[in-house]
């Protein structure tokens, strides 16, 4: 067996195995490129716009901790349009989005982000709906993704002949019509679908990802920031930890702010750059929780080597790092993965249906 039937033979049977499952990731990665307008326009009463953001976060957190007094937030974050969301862990892992009015400090209204159709879509696209085992499932189909990216661009016939790997025979009959699509639609997204692979397998392994890229950039990796416990010191409230931030944010509009679940987790703030690019708009200021005492400061605009790779994951996964254009393109490249399987497995029968033929003609021959 030589190298590209070796190739030949990985491709097919990874497409085979696992084409289903990435039918369905692709379909539901295209439905969510545009969630945040989708769910502005499902659910209106949510996401009415206010001229500014709250005077106290303080305030917001004590409205939605009285709708919802089970369980402390994990956090609040601003959408556009100044809305405020709080969020909660309830039982069973569900997160709880408690949506407040930043000027009357009133709750407009509250959901299940599981249950809200993006959320499902979400859940859909990253765990297939199987809990844990569909994460795994997920992630490893993310890995294969950008193995049969890699592996379809190695197989592509027009490396050898650029008229044979670019030609569209439609007066061909129904098998070749199928393979000049999967080949042309295939080296038309496959250098996308390894991207998507690769960052996909970022989001559903994010710690050992995490700590390939900065083994493989020779870099040291930083401490967690944690806060120091002090007896009879209670955590800073929202208002202190935002002010005491301020300045390490470097002028950076008010993002959101994550609240530590533990006696020794780090209280972080966010800010965002309006004007910076996709990766590098963003800057975390961790905290401990009972002094304010800055920890340590991730800012996107200047990282080290393998934050700069990293910071990059989500924009390239999302397609917002060109705008309209490339969120649009990557709505028909989430289709790809379906038209890829649907016409190599149709591909596989017929050549199953025509190999079973041949040995049946063989059989019949007279010895």
């Amino acid at each position: 067996m030589n190298a590209r039937t070796l190739v030949f033979t990985l491709h097919q049977i990874a497409g085979l195995v696992f084409g289903l499952i990435l039918l369905i990731i692709g379909l539901t990665g295209s439905a969510i490129v545009f969630w945040q307008p989708i769910d502005r326009q499902l659910q209106p009463e949510l996401y009415q716009p206010s001229l500014r953001a709250a005077a106290s976060i303080d305030r917001v957190l004590d409205a939605a901790r009285a709708h919802y007094p089970h369980s402390p937030p994990t956090g609040l974050f601003l959408r556009e349009g100044n809305v405020h969301i709080v969020y909660f862990t309830t039982a069973g892992d569900k997160r709880l989005q408690v949506f407040v009015d930043p000027e009357s400090y009133r709750v407009r209204g509250s959901r299940y982000w599981e249950e809200s159709l993006v959320g499902v879509l979400y859940k859909l696209h990253y765990t297939l709906l199987a809990g844990e085992f569909g994460k795994w499932v997920t992630g490893i189909s993310a890995v294969v993704l950008l193995g049969l990216g890699i592996t379809g661009m190695v197989l592509w016939p027009g490396w050898k002949k650029w008229q044979a790997g670019t030609k569209m025979r439609w007066g061909a009959n129904l098998r070749i019509v199928a393979y000049d699509m999967h080949k042309l639609s295939g080296i038309l997204t496959s250098l996308f679908l390894a991207i998507l692979g690769l960052t996909g397998a970022y989001f559903m392994f994010y710690e050992p990802f995490r700590s390939a890229v900065y083994a493989l950039t020779f870099t040291s990796e930083p401490p967690k920031p944690v806060s120091t416990p002090s007896a009879g010191v209670a955590p800073l409230g929202a208002d202190a930890a935002i002010a005491l931030a301020r300045p390490h944010l470097d002028g950076a509009e008010f993002q959101g702010i994550s609240l530590p679940a533990k006696p020794d987790a780090a209280m972080q703030v966010r800010g965002r750059f309006p004007e910076e690019g996709p990766a590098s708009r963003y800057i975390r200021v961790f905290m401990d929780q009972y002094s304010g005492a800055v920890l340590q400061v991730k800012d996107g605009r200047t990282p080290n080597t393998p934050d700069w790779i990293l910071n990059w994951m989500a924009p390239l996964h999302f397609g917002n790092y060109g705008g309209l254009f490339t969120q649009v393109m990557y709505l028909l490249v989430g289709l790809a993965p379906g038209g890829l399987f649907l016409t190599g497995f149709w591909l596989w029968v017929k050549k199953l249906r025509r190999s079973r033929r041949v040995d049946e003609s063989r059989q019949k021959l007279p010895v």
